[in-house]
């Protein structure tokens, strides 16, 4: 740990004590009365719970500096489509590549179900089991190919600044 973060965590500690002390000695010492059990216990208190506040908003602006890198490379990653800003790319391009896209993952479900009919087939009439159980598990490929369906429609949606999150789990959930 960095020795100049190590004197400012210390020095929070401290302000942090301190300030519990003023907060529930204090009165007590206006008064000139002493000091009791409880405003021990009260001393106590507050300062493990001003402590475990801090840790938490500590790892709360931790947790939200992950969520910004990992927008920022999210949006460093993403294909920019500006026109007129270095490689120019229509709208006619990009139409064509979700056709693409969506062609070649077409290709895949009929692929799929040809595959699982077939081995069905085969298994039925030569009566093995492992063919007729492995046409179920390619006909469970077909579930793969309709969510990479619905996230390349979902890919297709603008994105905004709040939605770069989502985008990229949707993105790594289907494809």
């Amino acid at each position: 740990m960095d020795p100049a973060l190590r004197i400012q965590r210390q020095r929070r500690r401290i302000a942090l004590v301190a300030f519990c002390g003023a907060a529930t000695f204090g009165p007590s010492l206006l008064v000139k009365r002493s000091i009791t059990r409880w405003d021990w216990v009260a001393f106590g208190v507050t300062t493990v719970v001003l402590s475990s506040a801090d840790k938490v908003r500590l790892s709360l602006k931790q947790s939200i500096n992950k969520l910004i890198r990992i927008k920022d490379g999210i949006v460093k990653h993403t294909p920019q489509y500006n026109e007129g800003v270095g490689t120019t790319v229509t709208s006619v391009q990009l139409q064509a590549d979700a056709k693409e896209a969506d062609r070649v993952t077409w290709i895949g479900v009929v692929i799929n179900l040809l595959l699982s009919v077939g081995k069905l087939f085969v298994g039925i009439t030569a009566h093995s089991s492992a063919l007729i159980a492995d046409a179920g598990h390619s006909l469970s490929d077909l579930v793969s190919d309709f969510i990479t369906l619905w996230a390349v429609q979902v890919a297709r949606l603008p994105a905004d600044e709040v939605s770069y999150i989502i985008t990229f789990l949707i993105y790594v959930i289907g494809l």
